[in-house]
C-alpha cells in the first residue's frame, strides 16, 4: 500500500492545528489480498510501541483505527476506553493511537462546551485522556453530549442563551477515553474496555 500527501489540501492554519494526520489518497488501488497484510501490519506497529497483557487488545485497538478511517460509512460506532493505574501506560497508548487515526485530536482537558463545537467543525477522532476527572466533574451535560455521539443522525440539542434559540450538534465520531476508573454505565455500554 503507498500513500502519499496530496499537496496544497489544507484549507487554512485553524484546519491544520487540528488534523494531526495529512490528507492522504492511495495511489495503487490495493486489492482486497492487500488489506489482511496492512492490518497485520499495524498490529505489528502497536505491539512495537504499545504493552497489553492480552493479545486480543492489540486486534481491538487495530480495529478501532481502522474504523476511525472509515466510520462515515456505518451508523453506529463503538467506543475505545483504556482503564487503569497511573503509569500503566494509558497516555502512551492514546499518543500511538492517535498518531494513526482520522483525524485525531488527543486532548487532556476539554471543556463541555468545546466538545459539540469541535466535533461539529472536525469530525475528529476525539481522543480524551484524563477521562476519570471528566467523567466526575461535569457528569449531566458532558456525557449526555459524548453518549449521543455513538449514534449517526442523533443530535446534541442546547439553547443559545443570548439567542434563546435552539442549537443543534452533530456529535457522531470516534471517541476514545483513557482514565482511571469505570465509565457511567450508560456510557460503559457504548464501549470496548481496554
Amino acid at each position: 500500500l503507498v500513500l502519499e500527501k496530496i499537496p496544497g489540501h489544507i484549507p487554512d492554519e485553524s484546519y491544520r492545528s487540528i488534523i494531526r494526520n495529512p490528507l492522504i489518497r492511495i495511489k495503487d488501488i490495493p486489492t482486497i489480498d492487500d488489506y489482511p497484510t496492512a492490518y497485520d501490519m499495524l498490529v505489528e506497529y502497536l505491539k512495537e510501541r504499545i504493552y497489553f497483557v492480552d493479545e486480543r487488545e492489540y486486534y481491538v485497538t487495530a480495529s478501532f483505527i481502522v474504523l476511525a478511517w472509515g466510520h462515515d460509512m456505518l451508523h453506529i460506532l463503538p467506543y475505545l476506553h483504556f482503564i487503569g493505574q497511573p503509569g500503566s501506560g494509558k497516555t502512551r497508548a492514546c499518543e500511538v493511537v492517535s498518531s494513526l487515526c482520522y483525524r485525531s485530536l488527543n486532548t487532556v482537558s476539554i471543556s463541555t462546551a468545546a466538545i459539540p463545537r469541535i466535533i461539529e467543525k472536525y469530525h475528529p477522532t476525539l481522543i480524551m485522556d484524563e477521562f476519570s476527572s471528566f467523567n466526575q466533574q461535569d457528569t449531566s451535560e458532558s456525557i449526555k453530549i459524548v453518549n449521543s455521539g455513538y449514534r449517526k443522525d442523533t443530535k446534541y440539542v442546547r439553547i443559545n442563551m443570548e439567542t434563546l434559540e435552539p442549537e443543534t450538534f452533530d456529535t457522531f465520531c470516534p471517541k476514545l477515553m483513557a482514565g482511571l476508573e469505570n465509565l457511567v454505565q450508560t456510557l460503559e455500554s457504548r464501549t470496548v474496555r481496554i
